[in-house]
């Protein structure tokens, strides 16, 4: 899924609408932009895989909550609150 500026797609469509010979088919894709349901985004968390000591488990630098992968593998995204792991370590 992709977020899009729906009030820029509407715009651009109605600005199509004048000038296109399809004005129901525009028309159409007008209001399917304005019933589609909207979502909050969420701004994305960016962190690190870190170890606080030697002898502890690698946890998430965003929720500290222990890396939970079962082949001790360091994944792109923490498993418990979702951040993209893309930070320097």
């Amino acid at each position: 899924m992709r977020l899009i500026d729906a009030d820029r797609l509407v715009y651009e469509l109605k600005k199509m609408s004048h000038r296109d010979s399809q004005p129901r088919a525009i028309k159409r894709a007008i209001k399917c932009a304005l019933e589609e349901t909207t979502i909050d985004a969420e701004p994305v968390q960016h962190g690190k895989w870190v170890k606080p000591s030697v002898f502890s488990e690698t946890v998430c630098s965003v929720c500290v909550q222990a890396n939970k992968n079962m082949f001790g593998e360091k994944s792109a995204y923490c498993p418990n609150c979702g951040a993209k792991m893309d930070e320097e370590e």
